[in-house]
């Protein structure tokens, strides 16, 4: 009997621990505030889209500043994924660029990548961030009209 009762409560525990925990596609799927924000902070991953002038259609330069060192990231790759609300389709903002950049912005504790990209319609977008096709973070943007 003892040894069913501690069979229980250690199997209790266990979808306690399991049902608790979280990852990054969970957080995705559960994230559907389409408040703008520029800064994606959670499970001890943060980033943040510097840029804040989205024209639709327009290729211009955006930096993005992970709080990581850049060695972190030597021999990856980042894709974004943008969604927009109006339409829920996908859209394949930035492939594969490489994210060690060496440049004067780095330092231990952040590191930029530059990127150029233009967002296709006006509207609110997600941008969904992956490191190595793994997924990292979001960001919600509006694009104003061209």
């Amino acid at each position: 009997m003892k040894v069913l009762i501690l069979v229980s409560i250690t199997l209790f525990f266990s979808l306690i621990v399991v049902g608790c925990s979280s990852d990054e596609n969970n957080i995705v799927n559960k994230s559907t505030t389409w408040e703008i924000r520029n800064t994606y902070k959670s499970n001890g991953k943060e980033f943040s889209l510097l840029s804040t002038n989205f024209i639709e259609g327009e290729v211009t330069k955006h930096g993005w500043e992970f709080q990581e060192h850049m060695n972190n990231f030597k021999g990856k790759k980042m894709k974004v994924i943008g969604i927009s609300k109006n339409t829920q389709k996908e859209v394949e903002i930035l492939s594969n660029i490489d994210m060690y950049v060496e440049n004067g912005d780095n330092t231990p504790e952040k590191t930029i990548v530059p990127s150029g990209f233009a967002i296709p319609n006006k509207g609110i977008w997600r941008l969904k961030v992956y490191v190595d096709a793994m997924f990292y973070g979001d960001v919600v943007i509006e694009v104003e009209e061209k």
